[in-house]
C-alpha cells in the first residue's frame, strides 16, 4: 500500500517540476504532498505491525519524510515567487520539521526570505545562522544573505561586514560584489563602489560559458551602478543578453535598477545612456 502511494507521490511531484502550466504545478504539488502524507501514515502502521522483526538498513519513514520535505520546500518556493508569504512560510515550516541535517538548509533560507520580506530581521538572521551551523561549506551564501538582510534593515556596517566575508570566501560571487558596491556607494565611498561593480563585471565576463541567473543579476546591478550612479559610459551588455535569452523580463530588469535612497527605477538597461 505505502509503496504504491509513494510511487504515485513521486510521479505527481515529477510532473509538477516538469510542467509549464502554473495551475498544474500547484495542483500536482498538492497531490504529491497528500500522497506522501498518506504513504507516511501507511508506513508507520506497517512498522508497528512488524515491530519484532529485524530492522532494515533503510528506514522507509525517513525516506518518505525527506521526500515530503522536498515537496514542501519546492511548494514554498512557488508561493514566494507570487508573494504569498503566509502560505510559503507554512510550507517552509513543514519542510523544516520533515527534513534533517543539511537537507533542511534550503527551507531555512526560504523561511529567512519570508521573514526578511516581513521585516522580521532578527528571525531571518537566526535562520541563516542555522544554515551556517548545518552547512559551513555554504558560508559564502550565508554571509551574502546576511548582507542582504543588513541592507534591508539599513544596518550598512552589518551588511558591509558580511558581504566582505562572502567575497573573501568566494571571489567569483558576482552578485555579492555588486551588492557590496551598493553598500559602498550608500556610504559615500565611490572609489570602492566602482571597484566592486567592475569586479562583478570582470568575474561575470570571465565565465561567459557557464553563467547562472545570479551572475546576470549581479552584472546588471553593476552596469546600473557604474552608469546611473558613477556617471560612466557603458553598454548595457548583460541586460540585453538576459532579455534576449528570456532569462529576465523587462519588469525583472527594471526591479534591479531600484536603489535605496536614490529612487532610480527606469528601464535604463534597455537603452543607451544619455
Amino acid at each position: 500500500m505505502s509503496r504504491t502511494l509513494l510511487e504515485r507521490a513521486r510521479k505527481a511531484f515529477q510532473t509538477a517540476i516538469n510542467s509549464q502550466d502554473t495551475s498544474k504545478v500547484y495542483a500536482n504539488c498538492k497531490s504529491a504532498a497528500e500522497l506522501y502524507e498518506r504513504a507516511f501514515k501507511a508506513s508507520q502502521r506497517s512498522q508497528r505491525a512488524k515491530r519484532n522483526q529485524q530492522p532494515t538498513d533503510v528506514n522507509p519513514l525517513e525516506v518518505i519524510a525527506q521526500e515530503l520535505g522536498a515537496v514542501y520546500c519546492f511548494t514554498g518556493n512557488l508561493y514566494m515567487i507570487v508573494e504569498e508569504d503566509e502560505r510559503a512560510a507554512r510550507c517552509y515550516d513543514a519542510a523544516i520539521k520533515m527534513l534533517s541535517g543539511e537537507q533542511k538548509t534550503d527551507a531555512l533560507v526560504g523561511r529567512a526570505a519570508v521573514k526578511k520580506r516581513r521585516k522580521d530581521f532578527s528571525g531571518a538572521i537566526d535562520d541563516i545562522n542555522g544554515v551556517l551551523m548545518l552547512a559551513p561549506e555554504k558560508r559564502d551564501e550565508c554571509h551574502y544573505n546576511l548582507g542582504l538582510i543588513g541592507i534591508d534593515r539599513e544596518d550598512y556596517g552589518f551588511a558591509l561586514e558580511n558581504l566582505q566575508k562572502s567575497v573573501q570566501v568566494n571571489p567569483e560571487f558576482a552578485i555579492a560584489h555588486a551588492h557590496l558596491g551598493d553598500v559602498y556607494r550608500i556610504l559615500g565611498d565611490t572609489k570602492r563602489a566602482q571597484h566592486q561593480y567592475e569586479r562583478a563585471l570582470q568575474v561575470t565576463e570571465g565565465r561567459m560559458d557557464r553563467l547562472d541567473m545570479r551572475d546576470y543579476r549581479g552584472a546588471i546591478r553593476a552596469e546600473i551602478g557604474l552608469v546611473c550612479h558613477l556617471s560612466q559610459e557603458r553598454e548595457p551588455r548583460f541586460s540585453r543578453m538576459a532579455l534576449s535569452k528570456g532569462l529576465l523580463s523587462q519588469q525583472e530588469i527594471m526591479s534591479l535598477t531600484h536603489f535605496k535612497h536614490v529612487g532610480v527605477r527606469t528601464l535604463y538597461p534597455l537603452r543607451k545612456p544619455g
